[in-house]
């Protein structure tokens, strides 16, 4: 049974609720599970007790951080961040990773692929998990340059035949600003669709 089926199974979501976060994952790129928590529809914790109820797998509280260093490697930092998960045990070719969201089974898969390990899933609450997440597989980082701008790979002013100019454009900080500001309007389109889809909700009941 998918997460959407339970949600809505055991009564932790009505319909009406799983349609309005199923179409703000959508809009922001984001998995269903941290977009429930995100919205504040669910707390991290009765999400993690309920994700126990339902899947009878153990819950981890809190993740043990020398045992996630420990093998962090094991675990691509795309996939950890793509899936939010972090492996916490190896024995033998089962490899045990913490997830909120042990139903979802393609990422699961992904892992098992990747990693050429059977995956066992256990359950973590979400602001535990993305501690770890935050501190074992950091988002990457655009190092500042030392070359300057522009730079040549000839003087000015040479024309010697036979050999172009070419411009290397390096990275600034300006550049990277303006990016951050074209993503943030992109979001605040999505924020505002949203936001007009949860007052239709609203008033159509």
């Amino acid at each position: 049974m998918t997460l959407e089926q339970l949600l809505v199974q055991t009564q932790l979501l009505s319909p009406m609720q799983l349609a309005v976060a199923q179409r703000d994952a959508q809009l922001r790129h984001r998995r269903l599970a941290p977009t429930l928590i995100d919205l504040g529809m669910i707390d991290e914790k009765r999400f993690a007790d309920w994700m126990v109820e339902v899947t009878h797998l153990p819950l981890v509280d809190p993740l043990p951080d020398a045992d996630v260093v420990a093998l962090q490697r094991r675990v691509p930092r795309a996939l950890a961040r793509e899936y939010e998960v972090v492996p916490l045990r190896l024995t033998g070719q089962e490899l045990t990773v913490a997830t909120i969201n042990p139903l979802e089974s393609a990422a699961l898969n992904v892992l098992h692929t990747t990693t050429g390990l059977q995956i066992r899933a256990v359950v973590a609450r979400y602001g535990e998990l993305m501690r770890l997440v935050t501190k074992c597989y950091p988002e990457d980082e655009v190092e500042p340059t030392m070359l300057p701008l522009p730079l040549f790979t000839r003087p000015v002013g040479d024309e010697s035949p036979g050999i172009s100019t070419q411009i290397v454009h390096a990275v600034t900080p300006e550049t990277q600003l303006d990016r951050i500001e074209k993503r943030l309007d992109r979001l605040e389109e999505r924020i505002n669709a949203i936001d007009a889809l949860i007052a239709r909700v609203i008033q159509d009941r």
